[in-house]
């Protein structure tokens, strides 16, 4: 469950739950004391709420009592889910704003009366409502729970709540009529316009514009925004939705909205197709303060000249989309505080060197796009930068293990990566210059007491585990282990030993 919907939760038990859940699901192995801690509640609340979610989730996760705390298992996941969203079944907040989507409003007298609580617990809950939604620059009608602001900013809430966020039983979807115009429409025109945006973004957007347009609501864009749009020689053939849309609601989207859908596909870009990149910069080139800045950071970065034409055009559509999204709203530059949060814990030094890179320019809000900054220019990194290694494979042993490594790194590395498995024979000095080795990974001691190599060496156990891999990713790009390690396979233990 994200933080974000935290916030919605107005049952403090149900709010602790989820919070050691999600503690439980990161981390799997936790004291009573960290889960203490972490929630702010005694530890006899913490034993107390330990004994009761193995009631309520019976056989379907385990929470061991350890030596080194509470051990956590997925059993079953569908079910686990399952029976986590229904949690959420009864939740007040959660069900009026899946009204309110749908322009569904109703005074706190019967809001109170429809969920048999008093209008005084009900006007309580606003102070949770009116926290989350700071971000998106709403507030709250007191008399009737109505959102107030911006229809963009409230569309933009809507998206990262039903979107973005986990699914709880008020999830709204997009209709199957929706879906089948993304299928058709946008799988038709992705090629012409190289939209790279995924089914499930565009089919919530077009979905959310639709219902808040047929419940009267609409978006106000500014005169920047249609102009740039409007000059796009892809938005003429983006229109023939409204032919689809016509057909399949009998309604006819106008201009703003249309504009407003475009410029949220076309701002929702990747680092796949650098064809598609270039395109997207040439159409949108606009901003010139934008490609100086762009100039600046492959500057500070030290980027090749092999490297600086690729990559400053990735950089340069990244700052494009975002002063799109900004001219549609400064609530569209901002995620969720877990992308922060996972920007910062994964690379700390590099989002802070992009923060103060940011700040110092002042084009765009620092805090809204640091992270997501950070996490676009690590990932194009990863996908293009580095040089592949040659890697020789010095395999001893029981034949069935050695199988079992050979097959296990061709899969997982072989692609990027050149791997060489010569046999004790063949292996030697010119071996080694002949294939360019940069790296020997062998499970046999001995060979590193009989060559003298001047390659990087890695030795493994004979029948290698988790820590052996690990090293090994480690080995080859270390910041990998920043994202994941390998764990060896533990067997589960029988389920009558869950209490213990």
């Amino acid at each position: 469950m994200k933080n974000f919907q935290m916030a919605f939760i107005t049952s403090a038990t149900t709010n602790r739950w989820l919070k050691l859940l999600n503690l439980l699901e990161r981390h799997k192995t936790l004291s009573n004391r960290e889960l203490s801690e972490a929630v702010q509640r005694s530890r006899r609340t913490i034993i107390y709420d330990i004994e009761e979610l193995r009631s309520y989730f019976g056989d379907t996760m385990m929470i061991e009592s350890t030596p080194n705390g509470y051990s956590f298992h997925e059993v079953r996941p569908k079910e686990y889910i399952e029976l986590k969203r229904a949690l959420l079944q009864n939740e007040p907040l959660f069900a009026i704003l899946e009204h309110q989507f749908k322009g569904e409003y109703r005074s706190v007298s019967e809001w109170a009366a429809y969920f048999y609580v008093s209008e005084s617990s009900l006007l309580r809950y606003l102070s949770l409502f009116e926290k989350a939604l700071v971000p998106f620059q709403l507030s709250v009608d007191h008399k009737n729970f109505r959102l107030i602001g911006s229809e963009t900013d409230i569309r933009k809430f809507f998206h990262t709540f039903y979107y973005e966020s986990d699914a709880t039983p008020h999830t709204v979807r997009p209709t199957i009529a929706v879906q089948n115009i993304v299928l058709d429409f946008f799988q038709t025109i992705r090629g012409e316009t190289n939209n790279t945006s995924s089914f499930w973004y565009i089919s919530y957007w077009l979905y959310i514009i639709l219902e808040r347009y047929q419940a009267g609501e609409s978006v106000a864009l500014s005169e920047d925004l249609k102009r740039i749009v409007l000059a796009d020689e892809f938005f003429q053939e983006f229109q023939r939705l409204n032919q689809r849309i016509q057909t399949t609601f009998s309604l006819t989207l106008p201009l703003d909205e249309l504009v407003y859908l475009f410029a949220l596909v076309a701002s929702n870009r990747g680092i796949k197709n650098y064809l598609a990149e270039i395109s997207f910069v040439n159409r949108f080139d606009h901003w010139p303060e934008l490609k100086g800045l762009t100039t600046q950071f492959c500057q500070l970065q030290q980027i090749s000249d092999h490297e600086k034409t690729r990559d400053f055009v990735f950089l340069h559509s990244f700052f494009i989309t975002e002063k799109i999204k900004q001219l549609i709203s400064p609530t569209y530059n901002r995620s969720m505080e877990e992308i922060t949060v996972y920007a910062q814990n994964q690379y700390p030094v590099e989002y802070e060197e992009n923060k103060q890179f940011l700040l110092n320019q002042s084009i765009f809000a620092t805090e809204a796009i640091s992270a997501r900054f950070t996490l676009y220019f690590e990932g194009l990194k990863e996908k293009y930068w580095g040089t592949p290694r040659r890697i020789a494979f010095l395999l001893e042993g029981d034949a069935l293990i050695c199988l079992h490594i050979n097959a296990f790194a061709v899969k997982y590395f072989g692609r990027y990566h050149t791997l060489h498995f010569p046999d004790s024979c063949e292996f030697s000095l010119d071996y080694v210059e002949r294939n360019k080795v940069d790296l020997v990974v062998t499970n046999y001691a001995e060979y590193l007491e009989d060559y003298l190599l001047d390659v990087e060496c890695l030795l493994i156990k004979s029948i290698p585990d988790a820590e052996d891999w690990n090293s090994f990713l480690k080995t080859i790009n270390p910041k990998i282990i920043h994202n994941f390690t390998l764990q060896d396979v533990k067997k589960i233990a029988p389920s009558k030993s869950k209490n213990g």
